[in-house]
This record gives structure tokens, sequence and C-alpha cells, in this order.
């Protein structure tokens, strides 16, 4: 996957998880590359329910579970997702962002306002403060 041969690591992720089905963080490197690839959502659905079911306490299942659902327009769902992965990793940028994201799509602006200043709060990155500064502003919009 690191080497951006996704067909080939999702392949290999199968036929590990023939013999290691108990596994849960060879579910999430299927999951990964099966998103990264653009297999159908709804499979890839599939594999982190099957992460979930073996390991609740891992964010980053939840984060890739709720960006899917954010792509899939299933905005709350999204957000218990990403508020999963920001209560397991409080200290993730991209997981307190993305639930702000989430929170915005599902027209929450308020919620969403707060989140994104959770989230400015761990940018340490000028991308990060610009990503930061852009949601809020369309919260804003947003909610006027």
């Amino acid at each position: 996957m690191a080497n951006d041969q996704l067909d080939k690591a999702i392949e290999n992720a199968q036929v590990y998880l023939r013999y290691e089905r108990e596994n849960p963080m060879a579910w999430l490197v299927l999951a990964q590359a099966q998103y990264r690839s653009g297999v159908n959502q709804q499979a890839v659905l599939k594999t982190l329910n099957q992460a979930i079911e073996l390991n609740q306490d891992n964010a980053e299942i939840y984060w890739y579970h709720g960006l899917i659902m954010l792509d899939l327009e299933e905005y709350q769902e999204g957000v218990n997702d990403l508020v999963e992965a920001v209560k397991l990793e409080p200290e993730s940028f991209d997981y307190n962002l993305d639930l702000g994201r989430a929170l915005f799509w599902a027209e929450r602006y308020t919620d969403a306002y707060k989140q994104l200043g959770a989230a400015g709060s761990l940018a340490a990155q000028d991308e990060q403060k610009a990503k930061v500064s852009y949601w809020r502003a369309r919260t804003l919009e947003a909610g006027s």
C-alpha cells in the first residue's frame, strides 16, 4: 500500500485474512486499500464493520468509517463515528477537523464552530491552520 500498489495490497490482505480473521488491524489495512483504490463504499463499510466488531478501541477505524459516511451523505452517522474517533484520540488534529466538517454537513453550525475551534488549538502547521480557518468561515457563513 505504501508503494501505491493498491490491488496487490488488497490481494495480500485478503489472503492474510483467510487465516487470521480475528485481526482488526488486517481488516483496517484492507479497508484503507479498498478506500484508496475506489472500491465500492459499501464493501469498504463491510470491511470496517468487521474491524469495529473485533476492536472498538481503534480511533482510526471509526475515522475511516466516518469519512465514508460523509461521502455517502449520511452526515449524522458520520458525526457519530467521528465522535468515537475523537473520544479515543482527542489530540488528533485530523479527527477533530473532520468531526467539525461532519457537524457542518449535518447543519449543526454552533457545534461545528466549537469543534473547529478545538481542531484549531491542535493545528501546528500553516496548512492545518488554513483548513480550520476555511471551515470556520464556511460555518459562520452558513449559520448566519
